[in-house]
């Protein structure tokens, strides 16, 4: 998470992590429940002793001074590049003393930039400067498409790279390279032109309010479903921000239920049944026999009933190559100790 000063981006980090909101002028790392009202529908049938949500770290940067070089701008540059996506935070109230969303979000993509322009041009004077492998003429390749991108002030996620180039340049955490959500924080008044005060942000944009969060986060669920039914909401923004996140970093859930655990799995979109099975334990992916499948939805179709769901074919059996999709719940069947 990213942004000016007094945008409201702890205050989000907060309550995405349920860590105490806090001044700080080192990055802070947290962890954040993804939103799946799946898992509640599950748990109403399954009853079981636990329950676990997909996860995903999360990262509060200090807060970002344009134009600053020095140690911090190093620090926070060398943070960030270690991160798989970026989320800035925006403010759209005048109480912020900061510059338009629009300009400044224009103004951070600017900062990034300039950062991946530096590091593109030494790594091909570096190059350039050495006998070059095969891999290196890919990476070389990569670098210079980055380069006139970059100076015509594109990001390198808009070249269209290759895999093999993607690959060579993974090292190198290029951060325009990186899915970007951005977050409109509003003030509650102004919520309702929530759609016109983000025109012209590039997309992905969650338009929320931090102080209207924070009074959701404190009701109990059946007053947060009234509030949020007099906002004109289905749900609160958080749950919103983080499954926006999720999907946007390519990933999905598969799903495992019983009476011990009820649990969304996080995995690349696309994956395999068996290397599926090995986010679970490595034991199961490598005994893998087959995985057992019916989807959430046909699930609920058949009452919530697995012996209904086997009765009209919706319980099916998969291979091991089996693109598994978000929302599949999933029974491996396994040898152990193969």
């Amino acid at each position: 998470m990213i942004g000016y000063p007094r945008v409201g981006k702890s205050t989000f980090f907060s309550l995405l992590t349920g860590r105490p909101l806090a001044s700080h002028a080192a990055a802070e790392k947290g962890v954040m429940a993804v939103a799946d009202a799946r898992l509640v529908v599950l748990t109403d049938a399954f009853h079981p002793k636990r329950v676990t949500p997909a996860q995903i770290g999360l990262v509060d940067t200090p807060a970002l001074r344009p134009g600053e070089g020095g140690d911090e701008s190093r620090r926070f540059l060398a943070e960030i590049r270690q991160v798989d996506a970026l989320i800035p935070v925006l403010a759209g109230f005048a109480q912020a003393g900061g510059p338009p969303p629009q300009e400044a979000a224009e103004t951070i993509l600017l900062e990034l930039a300039m950062a991946d322009l530096e590091i593109v041009e030494k790594r091909l004077d570096r190059l350039a400067k050495q006998k070059r492998t095969a891999a290196d003429e890919i990476e070389r390749g990569a670098l210079e498409r980055c380069h006139l991108a970059l100076s015509e002030g594109r990001t390198v996620r808009s070249v269209g790279l290759a895999k093999d180039q993607l690959a060579a340049l993974r090292s190198i955490g290029l951060l325009t390279l990186k899915p970007v959500i951005y977050v409109l924080n509003l003030a509650e008044e102004d919520l309702d032109q929530g759609a016109t005060l983000a025109r012209g942000l590039p997309e992905p944009v969650l338009v929320t309010s931090a102080l209207i969060e924070q009074e959701i986060a404190q009701l109990a669920p059946a007053e947060r479903q009234a509030f949020l039914e007099t906002l004109g909401f289905e749900e609160d923004g958080i749950s919103r921000l983080s499954r926006t996140v999720y999907q946007h970093l390519g990933l999905a859930s598969f799903l495992t239920a019983g009476e011990d655990e009820v649990r969304a799995w996080t995995i690349e979109a696309g994956l395999g049944a068996k290397e599926a099975a090995g986010k679970i334990h490595s034991d199961i992916a490598r005994g893998f026999i087959r995985a057992e499948v019916v989807a959430y939805d046909r699930f609920v179709e058949d009452g919530l009933s697995m012996s209904v769901a086997k009765e009209k074919g919706h319980w099916r059996l998969e291979g091991k190559e089996y693109p598994v999709q978000d929302g599949d719940m999933i029974n491996f069947r396994f040898q152990a100790g193969r």
